[in-house]
């Protein structure tokens, strides 16, 4: 399975204090982390180490190690990836809208787009999500990766309070029901299901308000 993402050149932040590399330099560091993402989408979190990247590319564990001195550091990188490939794209559509139906398909759009394009980030989004309950060190970036999916959420309800929706079920509930079929996607679409999509954007269209 392989992982596209953008090439971003990492910050100063990013390198940990080292010395600024070249930009050769900084596509092997990105694309070392791409690796180390590919690996904890397919093998989880605890498979996530500086030897397994090693094994998975063509670089020596001493070569990687220069790039990435600890697992923190490669989680890190790899937090940053997955958080830039699962952004909600549905915020300009939301806005768009002039009517809740508008409003439920804007994010129903978006969340079948998510999956089709990025099930594997999310799997990690959901495994650090699970891991930080008993790792306090990961809930700073466990909460990076929910941000995104948490504001399209919030988004969705300021646009359906402003055309006057129908309120009768409290917005956390609604979330609740959303992420529970979204991952329920996920875990589907790891497993090979053709008709996924459909499934999410049927199960979507029962909980969001149409009017």
């Amino acid at each position: 399975m392989s992982v596209t993402t953008p090439y971003a050149p990492p910050t100063e932040q990013g390198l940990s204090g080292r010395r600024r590399v070249s930009t050769d330099q900084e596509h092997r560091r990105h694309d070392l982390a791409v690796a180390a993402v590919e690996t904890w989408s397919e093998h989880g979190y605890a498979h996530v180490s500086v030897r397994n990247v090693a094994k998975r590319t063509r670089f020596s564990h001493g070569m990687v190690h220069y790039y990435f001195a600890s697992k923190d550091e490669l989680v890190a990188e790899c937090v940053e990836i997955a958080r830039q490939g699962t952004q909600i794209d549905a915020g300009g559509a939301i806005e768009a809208a002039s009517d809740v139906a508008g409003v439920t398909a804007a994010l129903t759009d978006a969340l079948c787009a998510s999956l089709a394009e990025s099930a594997n980030l999310h799997r990690i989004r959901y495994d650090l999500r699970n891991q930080s309950l008993f790792d306090e060190e990961l809930r700073e970036h466990s909460e990076m990766l929910q941000k995104p999916w948490e504001d399209a959420l919030a988004r969705m309800h300021a646009r359906l309070a402003e055309l006057g929706a129908d309120e009768s079920i409290p917005a956390w509930i609604m979330d609740a029901q959303i992420d529970g079929m979204f991952q329920r996607a996920v875990r589907k679409q790891t497993i090979g299901d053709s008709n996924v999509s459909d499934e999410l954007k049927n199960d979507l269209q029962s909980v969001l308000p149409v009017k």
